[in-house]
């Protein structure tokens, strides 16, 4: 029986015999007809990779079935999601200062092979219980001829802001010796290391207020942070990995679970309460966190402490 890993508006991965499944296929018919340039896309850039010896999981084959087109893939065995051990929800395996050793390595080896990602985050890398990263999701990739310095520095900013709430400006610079050191030599002749540093710094906070914009839109639809239920007058989404029967009162519920319910005279005020929350899991900000937002003719939103 197949377990659900993820899922989005676009594509899901599952977990089914032995293998990670990944699934393409789009809630919207139009952009449905890509689905299947994405899986392919993906299947070559892993095979090209694993051929370099960059860890990524090795892909076992393509198919197009009625749950959409599928690419069978290698499972990485106790794998721990790098963005859920940066905001506690698993352990790191062999600690933090290993890792961000283990990830400045791994980005290396991907520059080094031409990557350019455009869907870099913390949730596309993982980590083995030996402490190895290993990096997923490739299907808005591309591989260049040659590594182009400016692409490289950017990425840096890109994940250096996605963990600036959840890192120490020490960890970001072991992160960063750690990939200048495995660069090839030819591509780390392009930086100092101390300069390079000060200029990641310096540009990451304006960085990191774009992607929390853009994050925030996952709270609205069904994603990895959200599940959303149709409800006859509207719908309900749910923060993950919260769980209930959306049909019952707000009221009853949050009564049961112990949540605040705020009640709301439009919709508009009650997204923007719903979304003012979602931001202080996003920065790792205290305060209360979302429960459920009840999109609705009688729009309210429930909350946990933080």
């Amino acid at each position: 029986m197949a377990r659900t890993l993820d899922r989005g508006p676009s594509r899901a991965v599952l977990i089914e015999d032995g293998r990670a499944i990944k699934v393409w296929r789009h809630a919207s018919r139009w952009q449905r007809l890509r689905d299947g340039a994405r899986a392919r896309r993906e299947q070559a850039i892993l095979a090209a990779l694993v051929a370099r010896g960059v860890r990524v999981p090795q892909p076992l084959g393509l198919a197009h079935t009625a749950r959409g087109h599928e690419l069978a893939l290698e499972l990485v065995p106790d794998a721990v999601n790098v963005q859920q051990a940066l905001e506690g929800a698993r352990a790191w395996p062999r600690g933090r200062a290993r890792a961000f050793a283990a990830l400045g390595r791994l980005l290396a080896a991907l520059h080094g092979a031409g990557v350019e990602q455009r869907d870099l985050h913390p949730g596309n890398a993982l980590l083995d219980a030996q402490g190895r990263a290993w990096a997923i999701d490739f299907d808005k990739a591309r591989l260049a001829r040659a590594p182009r310095p400016a692409r490289c520095e950017r990425d840096m900013v890109e994940l250096c802001a996605y963990a600036r709430e959840r890192t120490s400006p020490r960890e970001r610079a072991r992160f960063a010796l750690a990939w200048h050191d495995a660069l090839p030599a030819e591509l780390r002749a392009h930086w100092r290391l101390e300069a390079l540093c000060a200029r990641v710094e310096e540009h990451a906070p304006a960085r990191r207020d774009q992607q929390v914009r853009r994050l925030l839109k996952r709270w609205l639809r069904e994603s990895s942070r959200t599940r959303r239920v149709a409800l006859a007058d509207g719908a309900c989404f749910v923060a993950r990995p919260n769980e209930l029967d959306a049909a019952v009162e707000p009221a009853a519920i949050a009564h049961a679970r112990g949540w605040r319910l705020e009640s709301f005279a439009t919709r508009a005020a009650a997204r923007a309460r719903w979304l003012a929350l979602a931001e202080n899991v996003e920065r790792a900000r205290p305060g209360p966190r979302p429960a459920a937002l009840w999109w609705t003719t009688a729009p309210c939103v429930a909350s946990t402490d933080g």
